[in-house]
């Protein structure tokens, strides 16, 4: 899966009530883009894809589309288009002078992704195409897979009832997940004469830090009492809802 970058799937992550959640259900990844025919056959035949959720921008769509799968659904949902300062797309990646000056964005970007009002309807949104998705599997992505699809990821498996330890532990995956990807983007950009102290800041932004889904939590927790809250009152996820999805995508 070399030309789908940051792809994993969720199956397999303990659950609640014992269970583990379905295998080739619930997908993650970064932007499907120039698919060798090897990762579109997977995708469409091993994991009987049906839909893909696109996070990212209305620009970055029409930048960098998607491939097209036969028979799959696309569904774009901008979770970021309410939010001014998106650092998360790539042409912002090396704005920013030092590290640190990106941790600390990054931080404040996901504190503002879930207490943003149109992200927070834009995950109701994909969690309701989960919801209703009676056949198949779903693939959600953003630009890199990894800051909009994390939180994405983290809220998913919250409803379903996985431990905090295993979705920081899913959420770090995109280190390892994306060497080789950001290996070529730094070698690309280091042709227009940036600073090392700016590349440093680019290899920064192209992985995560566990400060920033731990940011995401305490902001939740701060502003929503806990997670669970956030789930029902802000996302508008029913308790019902909630039962309904672990009948759907867990199992023995």
């Amino acid at each position: 899966m070399e030309t789908l970058v940051n792809f994993r799937d969720l199956g397999d992550i303990s659950g609640a009530d014992g269970k583990k959640i379905k295998p080739k259900k619930i997908l993650r990844a970064g932007e499907p883009i120039n698919l060798s025919d090897t990762a579109s056959n997977f995708l469409k035949t091993e994991c009987n894809l049906s839909k893909i959720v696109d996070f990212r921008s209305t620009k970055e769509c029409e930048e960098r589309p998607n491939d097209v799968i036969e028979g799959t659904e696309y569904i774009h949902i901008d979770i970021m288009k309410s939010i001014t300062h998106n650092k998360t797309s790539m042409d912002d990646f090396i704005k920013n002078a030092t590290s640190e000056n990106v941790k600390v964005d990054m931080i404040n970007t996901y504190r503002d992704i879930v207490v943003n009002l149109e992200a927070q309807e834009s995950y109701r949104e994909f969690i309701n195409i989960l919801l209703n998705n009676e056949e198949g599997s779903v693939l959600f992505h953003c630009f890199a897979g990894k800051d909009r699809t994390g939180i994405g990821a983290m809220l998913v498996l919250e409803i379903l009832g996985a431990d905090r330890e295993d979705i920081f532990i899913d959420f770090l995956k995109t280190n390892e997940l994306r060497i080789a990807a950001n290996r070529a983007i730094i070698e690309t950009v280091k042709e227009y004469g940036y600073s090392e102290e700016e590349l440093d800041a680019l290899k920064t932004s192209l992985n995560v830090d566990i400060s920033y889904l731990e940011a995401a939590y305490d902001t939740i927790c701060k502003e929503y009492e806990s997670v669970e809250q956030y789930i029902e009152n802000v996302l508008k996820i029913s308790q019902e809802d909630v039962k309904k999805l672990r009948e759907m995508y867990l199992v023995y």
